[in-house]
Formats: C-alpha cells, sequence, structure tokens
C-alpha cells in the first residue's frame, strides 16, 4: 500500500531543491513523488536540447540562472508564473505526466526546433481516449478549502459556460474520494493544470492572480484535453517565433510538435483562441515580442483570456461529441447545431438568431443591428462615441451584408481610443475573412487603422468589446463597392 511519504503536494512534506516547490496543506493530485522528479529531469533535457539547437554553444547554466531571477508570463492576461512552481512546468502552466514529458523530450531528439517537416498529426487536442473524460456521465468536481468566495464564484461561472456552449456536464461533489476520477480546485502557485483526464484527484490551479474566468477557462480546458494552439506544428504559417527576445532557457516552450494520436480535429488554426500564447510570452524584458503573427493585422488578437472562441468551442464538442445530433444542419454562416440542444444554433463570435443569421445580442448597451450594405456609405460608433465614450463591459455587434457578388469596404474616421495593452482587453474587431467563424482583426490604443479593408466575400461583422475601462472607442463607415476578385 502506498505511504503518505510517497504522495506530493503537502507543504510539510515536500519542499525541493531548497524549498522551491512548495505545496497547499493537502494533496491535490493522485502522482508520487517520483512523478514530479522525472517531469523535471525531462524538462531540463528539452530546455538543453532546444536551447543548443537554437543558440549553439552558448551556455545552458548561465542563462538558467539567470532567466530564474526574471519574472515568466504567457499572456499579459494571465499572471507571471510562481518561480517555485516553473521548473516543472511546460510551457508555463502544463503539469504533464511522465509518458506526456517522455514524448515530446522523444519528439523534440528527433524534429529540430525550427524545422518545417512535420507529420500529418496536428497538436491541438489529446485524442488518446484514455485521456478524454467520460460524456456518460458529470464530470465531477470538488473545491478546496484554500479558495476564497471569490474565486469559487468565477470557477462555477467558467464551469457553466463550457456547460452552455459543450455537451459535456460538471457535478459539484465535495465528499468525492480521492481514488474517484475528478477534478479539485486549489488555489496554488499560480495558474497549472495537466493535459486531460490522467485518473483519480487531479488538480487545476487557480492562483491568487488566475481568478479571471477566461484565464479559468483556460485551465479547464487543458483539463479537458487542450493544448496551447501554437504548439501546432502548422503555426509556422500563422506566427514566427522571435528566438532572440525569448528568456533563452525557456525556448523550449516554443516548440511545435507532432504527436500522430493528437490532431487538430479538422478545425483551422486559431489565432483568437484563448489557449494561444501573447505576443510577449517569455519575453526577456516583459516588453519585446516573442511571437509575431504572419498577418500583423492580427497581432493583437493573440494571447486573449476573454473567453473561449468559437473554435475553442468547437474543439471540445468535436472531441466529446461528434455525432450528438443527426439531420439537417439549418445553421448559417459557420454555425452548427447545440449538441445539447439540437434545434439550437451555436454561432460564431458576433452572430445570433435561430439560424446564425442575424447580429449577437447587445451586452449592457443600446448598439449593434444587421445593415443591408449598399454603394452608399454607411458608418456606425461604438456607444458613446466620442464624448462621454463607452463604457466598461459592453459588447456589441453589427453584422453587414452585401449583394452577392459584392465585398464590403469599411473605413474608420474621425477618433479612435482605446485602452492599450499588447494583447487588446477592450477593441474593436473586425472579421471579414470568407469564413465567419474566424476570429477577426482587433484593434486598441490611440492610432486610428489607416487605409480601407475589404471582406473577401459579401458578408462581414464588427464586433465592439469593452472589459476594463471608459474611453472614445471608435467610428467606422462602410460600403459595397468592390466587385469579387478585385481585392485591394
Amino acid at each position: 500500500m502506498e505511504q503518505p511519504s510517497e504522495r506530493l503536494l503537502s507543504t510539510s512534506r515536500l519542499k525541493r531543491g531548497g524549498g522551491k516547490w512548495i505545496y497547499d496543506d493537502n494533496n491535490h493530485f493522485g502522482i508520487e513523488e517520483s512523478h514530479l522528479e522525472s517531469v523535471e529531469s525531462v524538462l531540463l533535457k528539452l530546455k538543453k536540447l532546444a536551447h543548443q539547437r537554437v543558440y549553439g554553444d552558448r551556455e545552458f547554466g548561465h542563462d538558467a540562472a539567470e532567466d530564474s531571477k526574471k519574472p515568466v508570463a504567457i499572456s499579459v492576461e494571465q499572471p507571471t508564473v510562481a518561480k517555485a512552481v516553473s521548473p516543472y512546468l511546460f510551457e508555463g502552466d502544463i503539469f504533464l505526466s511522465k509518458k506526456q514529458a517522455i514524448n515530446i523530450l522523444k519528439e523534440a531528439s528527433n524534429i529540430p526546433v525550427d524545422s518545417k517537416k512535420r507529420g500529418r498529426g496536428r497538436r491541438s487536442f489529446d485524442a488518446s481516449p484514455e485521456s478524454k473524460w467520460p460524456v456518460t456521465a458529470p464530470i465531477k468536481y470538488s473545491f478546496h478549502e484554500s479558495l476564497d468566495f471569490f474565486a469559487i464564484s468565477n470557477i462555477i461561472k467558467a464551469i457553466r459556460y463550457w456547460e452552455n456552449v459543450t455537451c459535456l456536464t460538471f457535478e459539484n461533489t465535495p465528499d468525492v474520494s480521492e481514488a474517484e476520477d475528478h477534478i479539485e480546485f486549489f488555489q496554488g502557485q499560480g495558474c497549472y493544470s495537466m493535459i486531460g483526464r490522467n485518473g483519480g484527484r487531479q488538480g487545476v490551479s487557480i492562483g491568487e492572480n488566475c481568478v479571471k474566468e477566461g484565464v479559468i477557462e483556460h485551465e479547464i480546458g487543458h483539463a479537458l484535453g487542450m493544448w496551447h494552439q501554437q504548439s501546432r506544428p502548422d503555426a509556422q504559417s500563422y506566427i514566427k517565433v522571435l528566438s532572440d527576445f525569448i528568456l533563452p532557457s525557456y525556448v523550449s516552450d516554443f516548440m511545435q510538435r507532432d504527436e500522430k494520436d493528437i490532431n487538430t480535429l479538422g478545425i483551422p488554426y486559431d489565432l483568437g483562441s484563448v489557449m494561444h500564447y501573447g505576443s510577449t510570452a517569455f519575453s526577456a524584458d516583459q516588453t519585446s515580442k516573442t511571437l509575431v503573427t504572419r498577418d500583423p493585422l492580427y497581432q493583437s488578437t493573440i494571447g486573449q483570456r476573454e473567453t473561449l472562441s468559437f473554435f475553442d468551442i468547437e474543439t471540445i464538442n468535436k472531441a466529446y461529441c461528434p455525432d450528438r445530433c443527426s439531420g439537417e444542419n439549418k445553421c448559417k454562416n459557420g454555425g452548427y447545431q447545440h449538441p445539447k440542444h439540437c434545434d439550437a444554433c451555436l454561432c460564431p463570435s458576433g452572430l445570433g438568431g435561430p439560424t446564425c443569421e442575424d447580429f449577437e445580442p447587445p451586452r449592457k448597451a443600446v448598439c449593434g443591428g444587421k445593415i443591408a450594405v449598399t454603394d452608399e456609405w454607411q458608418s456606425i460608433e461604438s456607444p458613446g462615441f466620442p464624448d462621454p465614450g463607452y463604457d466598461p463591459d459592453q459588447k456589441c455587434s453589427w453584422f453587414f451584408e452585401a449583394e452577392e457578388g459584392k465585398r464590403i469596404e469599411f473605413e474608420f474616421i474621425e477618433d479612435f481610443s482605446f485602452l492599450c495593452t499588447s494583447t487588446c482587453v477592450d477593441y474593436v474587431e473586425m472579421k471579414i475573412q470568407a469564413d465567419l467563424r474566424n476570429t477577426g482583426f482587433r484593434w486598441c490604443c490611440y492610432t486610428i487603422p489607416e487605409g480601407s479593408f475589404v471582406s473577401e466575400k459579401h458578408k462581414a461583422i464588427i464586433v465592439f468589446r469593452s472589459q476594463l475601462t471608459n474611453d472614445v472607442g471608435f467610428k467606422l463607415q462602410a460600403r459595397a463597392s468592390v466587385p469579387l476578385g478585385q481585392r485591394k
């Protein structure tokens, strides 16, 4: 029988490496101390391997010592990784199983960090059957006493959102046994989770500064089986890694991987995913960009921790319940049948109505609408523009539609001002791609976007969102004037 001394995650029992890894009062993961040692060893080998491939003969030990003095974060919207925890986490917030760690190291040993030669698999969701939670019964979860009321309240909101948009259900079971498969939320040293179902009690750390709903949704996403978006082997088509600005001992956290048992489920790369790194992830000076989007208009979109994207939701629905609904899909514009309510539609952001042919209802403002686009300019503006400006926690959506055979031209006019952050928190989003499921370009800060922006087809969506502040906002105009086949 396993002895208590073999278990980890107890402050009183485990202070390894001079107290670097310190846990709360109770166990939160059904693993042995040897697991921690194995994962630490594998991650160190992975770090050295990636460091050598990127920086050559540069001394790893010196870089690691210097990097250990600096803060680390994967997004400006997610708090820094606790120094005590960092050596044991992969990609900043993933606590790997031994099998996962060894597989990633083996793969990295055969594939250079900057290699473009990848296999068919594309890492987005852990598709191995044993890593998935059952859909025939609710996923059990519990709260550790370390969490305060505010954290518990936001965790419940995040769980409810996952339930509202997927086929999954969750059940709060305070008296669940350690041997039963379940998630235990606790206040650890930062935000981190394991990937997929690992058996028994499985912790999700919601640290003191991790209580934003989007951050919690991100960590639950890991527990359900989701990996970070930029780890997909097709990521190089959408982003570029700037290794000169990365903390050198963390360059392994930017490796794109290729395991045949893990794939994208046919879902496109998503720059707006809640699972994506931000522009300054693992930045040596916390401000220089380490990830640059191939399309510069997406630069301020990556790294959002507002909420799940449409593709995040679709990933889980395809992984857990791909055949839940039968019959004709009456949902339009990229929407699909809700797996819990097959007569209803899940619509891309900005769209609403019974069949996704209308605009998404506004939040805390009178705004938005469905606009028939003509050859004459028509304008829209954010609530209160320009004075007194918009208020926090508002959302508006406009669905533009021109005649088939035409496209829609947009121009920003007059004033423009939003809270300025590297990942936009308050923003205007333009969805002008042919596939309206995609997250759009997001703008914030104080410089008005210049020039014209033309939709790929005869439909487009504009979304305004404020989360934190009051500011001027935006005004833009639109017209149908550019025929298909003549892209500006």
